[in-house]
């Protein structure tokens, strides 16, 4: 500490300007002097140069284990996304993946025998995927087939025709939705048709031999009660297991992620024809037909489950 005394350093400071000669202890003091003069002034450069940047020297490390640690972080919440049940998607999400399912805008058909009690659920539903909900109070076949020309509407058919055979007709040009109170268990085909082989035996021939199979399956009778024709509807909402399954989960939801399971069980064919044919080579593997066009430029996308389902 002797090499910073004042009167030590202005006796070194005037025999440097004077030119006198420095004795060899003022030498070696004055070098020891210098040197502890840079390094002060080159670290206070570096602090004030560290501060300036924003982040003190040494902290980019930190810097970068946290940009990797935020990446990972987001990727989890992707794949946590991704791997949900649908009956744990929220509201939007359901909302997004039916319109995007509904690729050709067709119409739903609601029916069952309490549809009347959940018409509000069924409006909310409709209205959040941007469809018109209609009423079929249609008393005849013929008024009521101009229902068919009709894109992006919902109807709720009543109990009282929904027990009739010519609006089951009509709703197999849509999506036939089951709004079912009761528990049902929904049936194959196969246990369908032993239902109804059962109900309406068939006549054996006294000559000749058996009817073929293919010509059995032609001559098939109609659905001969509501249950039978409601059994044959595109989607199951079965209300009774969701409440023991899941208590506090909204009709809505119900709704919307039962549709959704139902498609996704038996997609569109020329979903797998459209992926075999990427994969064979016919088509480019970026090609989309009318409906994916379309839908690309007006739709509003979908959950990040429904697309790594469709692009598995």
């Amino acid at each position: 500490h002797e090499q910073f005394e004042p009167a030590f350093v202005e006796k070194f400071v005037s025999a440097m300007v004077s030119g006198a000669a420095v004795p060899a202890t003022c030498r070696r003091r004055g070098l020891s002097l210098a040197l502890g003069l840079f390094t002060w002034i080159w670290a206070a450069s570096s602090k004030v140069c560290s501060f300036a940047v924003g982040f003190q020297r040494g902290s980019t490390k930190h810097l970068r284990s946290s940009r990797i640690l935020r990446f990972a972080e987001e990727d989890d919440e992707l794949r946590n996304a991704e791997d949900i049940e649908v009956w744990d998607q929220p509201f939007g999400d359901l909302a997004l993946d039916v319109r995007e399912l509904m690729v050709n805008d067709g119409c739903f058909y609601f029916w069952g025998p309490d549809i009347n009690d959940y018409a509000k659920d069924i409006k909310t539903v409709m209205d959040a995927i941007n469809y018109t909900l209609e009423d079929f109070d249609h008393e005849r076949f013929e008024p009521a087939t101009e229902v068919m020309s009709k894109l992006e509407h919902g109807f709720i058919i009543p109990p009282v025709q929904s027990c009739m055979r010519w609006p089951y007709k009509i709703s197999q040009c849509g999506l036939q939705v089951w709004i079912d109170n009761d528990g049902n268990e929904k049936l194959s085909v196969e246990a369908i048709e032993k239902v109804r082989s059962g109900k309406s035996p068939r006549k054996k021939n006294p000559f000749g031999p058996d009817q073929s199979e293919k010509d059995r399956k032609k001559s098939n009778s109609e659905a001969s009660d509501p249950l039978d024709m409601w059994q044959n509807a595109d989607v199951h909402v079965d209300l009774q297991w969701h409440r023991e399954a899941h208590p506090d989960l909204p009709v809505t939801h119900i709704i919307m992620g039962s549709i959704i399971d139902a498609i996704l069980k038996s997609p569109a064919k020329w979903r797998d024809w459209t992926k075999a044919a990427k994969w064979r080579g016919t088509i480019p593997s970026d090609y989309e037909n009318d409906w994916e066009q379309r839908r690309k430029l007006f739709g509003w996308g979908c959950s990040p489950r429904l697309n790594k389902l469709l692009n598995a």
